[in-house]
């Protein structure tokens, strides 16, 4: 399952950028930020 993200008030991280892609399978959280800061 992909969702793109939106800034979260609750949990063990900080918001998340919009241009940030959570990636979850049954055993892992990926996250991949598109576009960074070159």
């Amino acid at each position: 399952m992909i969702i793109t993200s939106e800034p979260l008030d609750e949990g063990p991280w900080e918001p998340i950028p919009n241009n940030t892609i959570i990636e979850i399978t049954e055993n892992s959280l990926k996250m991949e930020i598109l576009n960074p800061p070159s």
